[in-house]
């Protein structure tokens, strides 16, 4: 059992609620969290079908958010771009 923010889950359970979406190879997994206890990251073939599908599905608004595309760090400074 993971906890993250102020919800309970089981990693099996979301590991199988998004298996059923069908939108190819996917995987969720946990991360430490000072704050939260932990935090949900995911990977998948297709993560905007993935998201679509949970979303509709009536998916847990912290398992869809998992598949959302990372942005770097504020604190950490692109070579491209050193401002």
């Amino acid at each position: 059992m993971i906890s993250v923010g102020g919800y309970r889950f089981m990693l099996a359970e979301l590991q199988e609620t998004v298996d059923r979406t069908g939108c190819g190879s996917a995987s969720v997994a946990v991360l430490p969290d000072a704050l939260t206890g932990h935090r949900l990251t995911a990977s998948a073939t297709n993560r905007d079908a993935t998201q679509v599908a949970l979303r509709s599905g009536g998916a847990n608004p912290l398992l869809v958010g998992a598949f959302a595309v990372r942005h770097q760090a504020s604190g950490i400074r692109n070579q491209n771009n050193p401002k």
